[in-house]
């Protein structure tokens, strides 16, 4: 179509329009009901804002006796009800009972008479008193053809007066080809049982004939259908038969069976005997396959009431035909459950054809409804049987899938099938969204049905039911005629009469007369409070509150009034309102189509006015109906229409009232599937008319945004990064298969690895020191492969605790609130670390005091890093603490974790104790049972500190304690020490702390990379002092011992301190020397020693050994030469003393007492020479073995990973046992280089 046309076409409705509205005002009695209808929303606006009167409180209080009155007598109702039915149904049971027990008599009487009659068949004589006239028989057989129950007792008495002996052929013909109902098949069966009693020939000949009634039961299935009536009236007088005896048992029950195989076996697509089953279940299925049905097992179980059986059939046949009926049952189960599939995607593309071309071919719908009728017949007899067999009905959900795509066709506008929330192809812009429109209370859940049983079912006057009439009417014109004319549209909306609101609301006067009393004043207190319910939760309490306490007439009308004249401004009401509407629609369905109604009355009469005024009045207008649309209250099709009316005269505030209308519920209408072809017909004609004429650039804008609302441009998706496939194989392992049960598997995985490639190791350790991208309960098994993979590549290990250690602090530099969740991650990831034996103890102290100090506030004072209010790094401290705290419980890392919580308090009461913190912005709750939990886990008999002063206080004195224990350590000559120097790279000093004495200055645990031979004489020291505790000296030395020294030591090498050239050096050096240089003089010009005798020599004669050094010598030869012993004689002269040789032979005694005890003396050096250096030599051993080991691990990495002997499975988790003593690393050392054995 052209411009011209369109310009044309355009300028046709309008001249349209308002020769209708011109027609109008011309129209007698119009006039006034316009002026009406323009000044009825201020009369209602006025009205909303006159102040109420306070609301009694003794009206409430009644009110509220009323309400819990009503509410006891429902329950009361209901209880009488229940009673009531219990009654009725146990009245029902007994006379079930005793008409079971007459028929199960009767027909045992019956079976009896038919069994014994084969010898007490009357005599000829008998027949001979009977009436054999031709006319009389032969109306009795014609008789016999439409026989019914009716008939039963008038043709038993006819029969026992005539003799048939001469008509058997035609009554067995009669009686085969009888056109007879179910409910007769028991006269016809009663009749066969007397012809069997009286004539011999009847029974072989009955069974010849009526075998031919069951021919075709195998046929095609289009012609089952006509074969259904006579089968199933057939079969159950076989049925009845067999069980009165006129069938030989044997011979019934297996042509019983073989006919009911034949029907089940064939009827398993079309179920076309499925009326002919249910029939042989009903009347027989007792009595041949013992079924008990729901009602009587119901009877049975509850009532205590059984009904008799006939049990002539054994229960071995019973099962066989209770095996052939649950078989047919299960089959037509599948059979519904297809077909109700089937009837859903037939409905769905039926609805999109109507929604596309107006209406549906003939042919479809008839073929729709035939199915339609055959599944509900199917129905239905599945259900009986369900009952009768006492099985369960198969689940037939609902449809729930509107997208086209689920018909076999490409739906361009909802793609995506099954997504909850997507933002560029969705119905709604977030899940938010998504669950307040949808997701709405069942009120008829929570609310007693009594209390709006009334209002649904209760009939409207004549006004209600004519517009009722009339808006069924204009719904079949938007359903079906949806490209309507429009003159024809002009017509429609005609019919919405100016005094709309007088129509639906009535006068004040008749709404203020059921609302008396204290209802009415509660009624005004709930309309004053409706506009301040600005949430999900205080609308749906509204409902509640409303349909429970208010629920009448006359407020059902005040609500719909206080809801359409809700005030212009306050358009944030409108999204609550309409929910609050969709909320009481299920229980009072009256107040949607009222609402509904003004609203579309008040559209119609903006539009007619063509004015330039009211312009929030029509905004507010047009955003309820898209509001309404949204909650499925106001049919989409009368939307699209209204919307359609503005876009025909595109002008002015029809403009600003299709973009609101747009933006409001544009969006919905473009992604429902079946409003998306009209509407993108709709947004091409706006788009259209914007190019076509000059409107000024705020319509524009307004224009494009609308349009760009309901269907956004199209955007670049995110491209997904491309990675290697071993890249994406590493992070399927840890991101997706890794977890507590596959951990061993991913293990094995992981060291299969190209470990030797560049890129592999690299990004392996990449994903694992990522470590958010794992489940959080899954980090532990991470720690735990990490551990299994450090046996076989240090080297990773220590790359991914260094990463950990950098993502940490890092953490703690820029401390950004969106990395909060991987901080989080990493500590717990240290943790672990340390559970699984990666790191030890001193690395989690160090990073423990690192977070109470690094960039933490002095004084209160403020700190970008760490700012009083900002309570995220205890939140650290405690998950580290909850991770790997319960090992610090024994030994000297019991006394540092004991010092750490001292400053930790101190650090939680400076926090709390902030000025950020007061009565309207308390300190985190959860934040305070997070602390405790921790503390209690670790330390339950922990005091925690009240005050900071006592916190500082405690801080202060351990402080104290331990500087003493420095420097009483440091004063003391220790010639083992190897470097006395403490690391004074420690990152406390890289912020100021937030305690006056710096915990990292003075006390041995917060030191970074120290000197651990300090943290153990600091130990013996306390034990020597007293502090040992319990555990005593053996404590002192926990499973990190060996690991810390050989830590220090590695620290020691690659820090060593620096030497300096001074004077005092130089000084030194001299009188080293000298003092060297003299000691090595003196021990020249020393002698070798004589040996000790038993008599010790004098201290003058002691520098006179070397004269006798000689002589002693050769007497100790001579004295092994000959048998004697060399004496030493001193003796004085003249004031001297002189020394002289004798040799007393061993015959002496002296001698020979003196000979005996050297050699003693000897024996037993030599013993305790040997036992010492056989102990040197096993402990040389045991320290050389032990010292390689850890020889090994430090020249593949800075860490002391395998702490221990680790057993088998080197990456198993520490337990905290006790641990014996070991060597330190410099006594190891010592023992190695001072001894003169061999290595091994």
């Amino acid at each position: 179509m052209s411009s011209k046309e369109k310009g044309g076409h355009g300028k046709g409705n309008y001249e349209k329009s308002h020769r209708y509205s011109s027609e109008r005002k011309n129209k007698p009695g119009n006039q006034d009901k316009r002026k009406q209808s323009s000044s009825e929303e201020e009369k209602a606006q006025k009205k909303n804002q006159k102040k109420e009167e306070p609301v009694p409180k003794q009206s409430e209080e009644q009110l509220a006796k009323e309400q819990e009155e009503l509410k006891r007598q429902a329950e009361e109702e209901e209880k009488e009800r229940e009673r009531q039915k219990l009654e009725d149904e146990k009245k029902a049971a007994t006379e079930a009972k005793s008409s079971a027990e007459e028929r199960v008599k009767n027909r045992l009487k019956l079976r009896q008479e038919n069994a014994d009659i084969a010898n007490n068949r009357p005599n000829e004589g008998f027949f001979k008193k009977l009436d054999s006239s031709m006319k009389k028989n032969t109306t009795f057989v014609k008789k016999l053809r439409t026989m019914t129950e009716q008939q039963r007792d008038s043709l038993i008495n006819e029969f026992n007066g005539l003799n048939l002996s001469k008509f058997i052929q035609e009554a067995v013909t009669n009686l085969v080809d009888a056109k007879m109902k179910v409910s007769d098949v028991s006269a016809v069966a009663a009749m066969c049982s007397l012809f069997h009693q009286r004539y011999a020939e009847f029974t072989p000949l009955f069974k010849k004939n009526f075998s031919k009634n069951f021919d075709g039961i195998d046929c095609k299935d289009e012609d089952k259908s006509g074969n259904v009536s006579k089968l199933r009236t057939s079969l159950r007088l076989l049925g009845e038969l067999v069980l009165d005896g006129v069938y030989g048992l044997d011979n019934g029950i297996s042509l019983l069976k073989n006919f009911l195989q034949t029907i089940v076996s064939s009827d398993k697509t079309s179920f076309a005997y499925a009326a002919v089953i249910l029939t042989i279940v009903r009347h027989c299925g007792e009595d041949i396959a013992g079924i008990l049905p729901r009602k009587h097992r119901h009877w049975k179980e509850e009532l205590r009431i059984e009904l008799p059986l006939l049990n002539v059939i054994n229960p071995d046949q019973q099962s066989i035909f209770l095996c052939l009926f649950k078989e047919y049952y299960e089959a037509l189960s599948k059979h519904i459950v297809v077909s109700h599939k089937t009837l859903q995607n037939r409905e769905r593309q039926n609805k999109q054809t109507i929604g596309l071309k107006g209406e549906l071919p003939a042919d479809r719908k008839e073929a729709f409804e035939k199915a339609q009728k055959t599944h509900e017949k199917l129905l239905t007899s599945l259900n009986s049987l369900s009952e009768l067999l006492d099985e369960e009905m198969p689940d037939l959900p609902e449809d729930e899938q509107n997208e086209s795509e689920d018909m076999g066709t490409v739906n361009v506008f909802t793609p995506l099938k099954g997504v909850e929330y997507d933002s560029e192809t969705g119905l709604w812009e977030d899940e938010d969204t998504r669950t307040f429109y949808e997701k709405l209370e069942d009120l008829k859940e929570k609310v007693p049905q009594i209390l709006f049983k009334e209002s649904t079912t209760s009939t409207s006057s004549a006004l209600q039911k004519k517009r009722s009439e009339k808006k069924k009417h204009v719904d079949r014109k938007l359903r079906h005629d949806i490209n309507m004319a429009d003159d024809d549209v002009m017509d429609f909306y005609d019919d919405v009469d100016d005094n709309f609101e007088q129509e639906v609301l009535g006068d004040d006067n008749e709404e203020e007369d059921p609302t008396v009393g204290g209802m009415a004043a509660l009624a005004e207190t709930y309309f004053q409070k409706l506009p301040t319910c600005v949430n999900r939760d205080f609308i749906d309490q509204a409902s509640e509150e409303f349909l429970l306490k208010l629920n009448t007439k006359g407020n059902r009308k005040k609500l719909v009034r206080n809801l359409f004249t809700v005030n212009r401004t306050r358009l944030d009401l409108l999204p609550f309102y309409s929910r609050l509407v969709a909320t009481l629609t299920p229980c009072l369905p009256e107040i949607a189509p009222d609402l509904v109604y003004l609203l579309k009355g008040s559209f119609l009469s903006h539009l007619r006015k063509k004015d330039q005024i009211h312009t929030e009045a029509k905004i507010k207008t047009v955003r309820f109906i898209g509001e309404l649309t949204k909650f499925k209250v106001c049919p989409k099709a009368e939307t699209l229409h209204c919307l359609k009316l503005l876009l025909d005269n595109f002008t002015h505030h029809n403009i600003d009232m299709a973009c609101n209308l747009l933006e409001t519920c544009g969006r919905f209408l473009y992604r429902s599937p079946e409003s998306h072809p009209r509407m993108s017909a709709l947004l091409e004609q706006m788009l259209r008319k914007k190019s076509a004429h000059a409107f000024d650039a705020r319509h524009v804008t307004m224009i494009e945004n609308a349009f760009y609302y309901c269907n956004p441009p199209e955007r670049q998706k995110i491209q997904r990064k491309i990675r290697p496939p071993m890249h994406e194989y590493i992070r399927k392992l840890l991101y997706k298969d890794l977890s507590k049960t596959t951990t061993e598997k991913v293990l094995r995985q992981m060291r299969k690895l190209p470990w030797k490639e560049e890129k592999i190791k690299p990004y392996a350790v990449k994903c694992m020191i990522n470590v958010w991208n794992i489940k959080f309960n899954n980090i532990r098994c991470l720690a735990n492969m990490l551990a299994g993979i450090s046996d076989y590549h240090d080297d990773v290990a220590i790359s991914v605790v260094d990463g950990v250690l950098e993502n940490i602090r890092l953490g703690m530099e820029t401390n950004v609130f969106r990395d909060n969740q991987r901080r989080l991650s990493s500590i717990k990831f240290l943790g672990e670390m340390y559970n699984y034996r990666l790191i030890d103890s001193q690395l989690i102290f160090s990073t423990l005091y690192l977070m109470l100090t690094f960039g933490a506030c002095v004084d209160m004072s403020l700190s970008e890093l760490d700012p009083p209010e900002h309570l995220f790094r205890i939140r650290l401290i405690c998950t580290l603490l909850d991770t790997c705290g319960q090992y610090f419980d024994r030994g000297s890392t019991k006394k540092k974790m004991d010092c750490f919580l001292i400053f930790f308090q101190l650090y939680i009461r400076q926090k709390k104790e902030s000025e950020c913190w007061n009565e309207n912005c308390p300190f985190p709750r959860d934040v305070d049972f997070m602390i405790a939990d921790t503390i209690e886990s670790m330390r339950p008999k922990l005091k925690l500190y009240s005050s900071v002063e006592e916190a500082q206080e405690a801080a202060n004195e351990l402080t104290k304690e331990y500087e003493e224990k420095i420097k009483l350590i440091s004063s003391a000559p220790d010639p083992n020490n190897i470097s006395g120097s403490v690391d004074s790279t420690d990152d406390s000093n890289l912020s100021p702390s937030p305690f006056n004495s710096s915990p990292l200055a003075f006390s041995p645990f917060g030191r970074s990379q120290s000197s651990q031979d300090d943290d153990e004489e600091i130990a013996v020291e306390d034990y020597v002092m007293g502090d040992g505790g319990e555990e005593g000296y053996g404590d002192e030395f926990d499973e990190d011992g060996d690991q810390m020294f050989m830590m220090d030591e590695e620290v020691t090498l690659r820090e060593a301190p620096k030497h300096l050239q001074c004077e005092e050096d130089d000084l030194f050096c001299k009188e080293f020397d000298r003092l060297m240089g003299e000691s090595l003089t003196e021990r020249l010009t020393e002698s070798s020693t004589i040996p000790h005798l038993d008599i010790a020599i004098p201290m003058n004669l002691k520098g006179k050994q070397k004269k006798y050094s000689t002589s002693t010598s050769t007497s100790v030869e001579e004295e092994k030469q000959s048998n004697c012993v060399n004496f030493v004689l001193m003796m004085k002269r003249n004031n001297k003393q002189i020394v002289k040789d004798l040799n007393i032979p061993m015959t002496s005694d002296l001698a020979a007492n003196i000979h005996h005890k050297q050699l003693a003396k000897q024996a037993e050096h030599e013993e305790m020479k040997r036992l010492v250096l056989d102990y040197n030599q096993r402990q040389e051993e045991e320290s050389y073995n032990e010292m390689m080991q850890q020889t090994r691990v430090q020249r593949k990495g800075g860490y002391s990973y395998n702490r221990q002997h680790r057993r088998g499975g080197h990456h198993q988790q520490q337990q905290p046992v006790q641990h014996t003593n070991r060597l330190k690393a410099k006594d190891v050392e010592q023992a190695l280089f001072n001894t003169t054995g061999s290595r091994r």
